[in-house]
């Protein structure tokens, strides 16, 4: 596991804030070493958060990058170009965008996901499955408005598939509120072609934690997730 902090000295207006940005950055860095209990590799990056993030992604061939969420509206992030947005629109992996819940010792105590028969909601199943046999919670599957009311999932994944008859993304909102991380499937679109998708609207509004899987075969993400 690789964590990242990145100082950016552009925003700041005048060369103490600069200085005092990047010590921040270190800062916050060591803090995520403790939190994550766990030998890891730390970094101190300068420049656009997005930009090195995508560049170390790249670098490191990372299957998945996970940030955090401000609470900005989806809109909000949009305009204002928040880095979780960026991030969901460019990454070339799984994204998990994640928000903070009061026990992180138990977290996830049970996972929910988006299926609808697509090949990459095929790939998010089965990284829901390997995520939920790995940490002994349940795990449950949502279908919405029908579409996927004829697909099965594979028995060995879970039993607990419920058909919802709202539109997707009211029906995976829903879904959040009982869970503590939601995975939705990407359909490969990024940039100014995501905006709007569900996973991307999803991914913004649910309460919960929300892991967005693409770009990785189902057999090689199922069993490295």
């Amino acid at each position: 596991m690789l964590l990242v902090s990145v100082a950016t000295p552009a925003a700041a207006a005048h060369p103490e804030a600069a200085v005092a940005l990047e010590a921040r950055s270190a800062a916050a860095l060591r803090e995520a070493e403790r939190e994550a209990g766990r030998a890891c590799e730390a970094r101190v990056l300068v420049g656009d958060p997005v930009a090195c993030l995508m560049a170390v992604a790249s670098d490191e061939r990372a299957t998945l990058v996970a940030v955090g969420s401000h609470g900005t509206s989806r809109l909000g992030g949009i305009l204002v170009g928040s880095v979780a947005t960026a991030v969901l629109h460019r990454a070339p992996c799984s994204v998990l965008i994640a928000r903070a819940r009061r026990d992180l010792s138990a977290f996830p105590a049970r996972i929910a996901v988006g299926i609808d028969g697509s090949e990459s909601s095929r790939t998010a199943l089965a990284v829901a499955g390997a995520l939920g046999s790995r940490l002994d919670v349940p795990v449950g599957a949502v279908a919405a408005s029908g579409a996927a009311a004829d697909f099965k999932p594979p028995e060995e994944a879970m039993a607990d598939l419920h058909v919802d008859e709202r539109e997707p993304v009211d029906a995976l909102l829903d879904a959040a509120r009982d869970c503590d991380l939601l995975v939705v499937g990407a359909r490969g679109l990024r940039g100014v072609r995501a905006l709007g998708s569900v996973s991307e609207r999803v991914a913004h509004r649910a309460l919960s934690s929300v892991l967005v899987v693409r770009g990785i075969p189902t057999a090689t993400q199922a069993s490295a997730a």
